[in-house]
């Protein structure tokens, strides 16, 4: 039995989907040899088979997916007493450039993301859409033990988005999930400032634009981040070197 959804290719920038489908293959069908121009992975729901590129031979099991690049040529054949049940999804985009440093193209991926794909038709005039945000999901599955040195971004980031609640060093440690040691250590190493300096010269390069923008200093105190308008003050003057008053004085 072989399903192929109908979707359109609306050439969506970062990961665009192009086909999607699945099949209940029969003892030994094989698929190749064939070569795309586009990328595809296939998940094996059930059964088991062998997937051949120009240079090695994979045995691919239920809960695996292999992977087939752009321009790649490849032959697949279920397993003669347990052929394979398998769902896919071609695509291409700029994103999927990232799945050219994969060395190994078999991996592990949970059932739920693929198993969600086959309720596309439920999606008129938005399966692209949906198939889509299914393709982002793969690769948060794909590349989440990939190795980055981003804590230092993420932290800024987090800085930069929520410098007007009232956020403390452990909370940012928590969202990269580091010791809030570690953390300081290697952001400091990183900026010459430490989390909380780099927190507070964020508040107050935006209270100076609150100040232009004839905010009471009051108001600006809590849209910052502060509950004290006199722990407020002080900070900006430590780090301005005037109070917020005598500040806009010499800016407006």
């Amino acid at each position: 039995m072989y399903v192929d959804f109908a979707i359109e290719n609306k050439s969506f920038f970062d990961l665009n989907p192009l086909i999607c489908g699945y099949e209940y293959c029969k003892s030994s069908h094989s698929f190749g040899p064939a070569k795309r121009s586009h990328y595809l992975i296939h998940y094996v729901v059930r059964g088991k088979g062998m997937f051949h590129t120009s240079s090695e031979t994979y045995y691919v099991k239920k809960g695996e997916c292999f992977l087939i690049k752009p321009d790649e040529i490849t032959t697949y054949v279920a397993d003669k007493d347990e052929p394979w049940y398998y769902i896919w999804i071609g695509f291409d985009g700029n994103l999927a450039k990232r799945l050219d440093n994969i060395e190994v193209p078999v991996f592990k991926m949970p059932y739920n993301v693929f198993e969600e794909m086959l309720s596309v038709n439920e999606y008129l005039g938005t399966r692209e859409e949906f198939l889509s945000s299914k393709l982002f999901s793969i690769f948060s599955y794909i590349f989440i033990k990939e190795k980055r040195d981003n804590h230092i971004e993420i932290v800024k980031n987090y800085i930069n988005n929520n410098y007007m609640r009232k956020i403390y060093i452990e909370d940012i440690a928590k969202v990269v999930n580091l010791d809030r040691h570690y953390l300081s250590n290697i952001f400091k190493k990183s900026e010459g400032i430490s989390m909380k300096e780099y927190l507070t010269k964020k508040r107050m390069n935006e209270a100076k634009k609150l100040l232009l923008a004839n905010y009471s200093i009051k108001e600006i105190c809590f849209m910052v981040g502060y509950d004290d308008i006199f722990v407020f003050s002080k900070a900006f003057k430590n780090l301005c070197g005037v109070s917020p008053k005598n500040w806009i004085k010499i800016n407006n």
